[in-house]
This record gives C-alpha cells, sequence and structure tokens, in this order.
C-alpha cells in the first residue's frame, strides 16, 4: 500500500512538473482582425471565459500542494524518494525552461 501511495505522490509531482505547463504553453488560436462584440468583452463573458479557469487552475494547484504536504508528512515518500522526486523535478526544469523560452522568446524582443 506504501509503495502504491508513493507511486501515486511521484506521479502526481511530474504531472504537474510535465503536464501542466505544457498545458498552459499550448499554442492558441491567432487574433481576430474584426472588432469584438460587445457581448464578447462584456464583464459576465471575461468572468465566466477567463476569471473561473484562473481560479480553477488556481484551487488545482493549492490541492495539489497539500497533497504533496500531507504525503512527504504522513511518511508515504520515504527520504530515498523525496531526493528522487527533487532530482527529476531539478532535471527538468531547464527543459521546460527551454521550452518556455522558445515559446514566449519572439514576444520578448
Amino acid at each position: 500500500m506504501r509503495d502504491v501511495l508513493a507511486t501515486l505522490v511521484a506521479l502526481a509531482l511530474l504531472t504537474l512538473v510535465v503536464i501542466v505547463p505544457l498545458v498552459a504553453l499550448a499554442p492558441r488560436a491567432a487574433p481576430r482582425t474584426a472588432a469584438p462584440s460587445p457581448a464578447a468583452t462584456s464583464l459576465e463573458a471575461q468572468i465566466g471565459g477567463r476569471w473561473l479557469l484562473y481560479l480553477g487552475v488556481g484551487a488545482l494547484v493549492v490541492a495539489a500542494a497539500y497533497f504533496v504536504k500531507l504525503a512527504f508528512e504522513s511518511g508515504w515518500v520515504t527520504e530515498t524518494m523525496r531526493v528522487v522526486i527533487g532530482g527529476l523535478t531539478g532535471a527538468l526544469l531547464p527543459l521546460r525552461g527551454r521550452d518556455v523560452r522558445r515559446l514566449v522568446g519572439p514576444f520578448l524582443h
């Protein structure tokens, strides 16, 4: 049981490091050239379209952080597993940084 929980925690951490940034950096559709309609720029459309999305993503990040904290405090993740997770996370961060730089780089000049 303990190994299964440790594996789930490791997968959750890798998901946060790899998959969530990939989804966040996915290419978006090109902006429209026509003027947006008043209904599309209304406060209701903004709240329903983006604000709730950001709120939901924030809630998932906080929930994942509390789950990882619980896993560490409950002993589901051993010291060795913490080091391995940290090493994997540290190895993946430069790769993610390279991807972010490639995607955002043209907009910085």
